[in-house]
């Protein structure tokens, strides 16, 4: 079975010059199953790096700095409560800091 998770990403701006410019990303969850979404990168990461754990068809958005330049997100599966996942892990947390992938 094929599972992915579909990120769209919502380009807008706020005209506000107190507030800097964001970005929507929306985490879809396409899989059969229950995932729980891993941010990585260099800057200020919302929800400090861990999210879910998103149901199938559930969706998450979430707002990023403009000047980001780079991000890795990917989903989680088959997580217990210690968060030891089957695929995606960052060791045995809920924010990653890091990941072997």
């Amino acid at each position: 079975m094929f599972c992915y998770l579909f990120i769209l990403l919502l380009n807008f701006t706020l005209n506000i010059e107190v507030f800097p410019q964001m970005v929507t990303i929306e985490l879809v969850n396409n899989c059969s199953e229950p995932i729980w979404p891993a941010i990585k990168n260099d800057g200020p990461i919302p929800n400090n790096g861990g999210f879910g754990p998103l149901q199938p068809g559930q969706v998450q958005s979430i707002s990023v700095p403009s000047n980001w330049k780079s991000a890795r997100i990917w989903p989680r599966t088959g997580c217990g409560e210690n968060m030891l996942c089957v695929t995606g892990s960052c060791g045995n947390v809920f924010f990653c800091l890091y990941s072997k992938y």
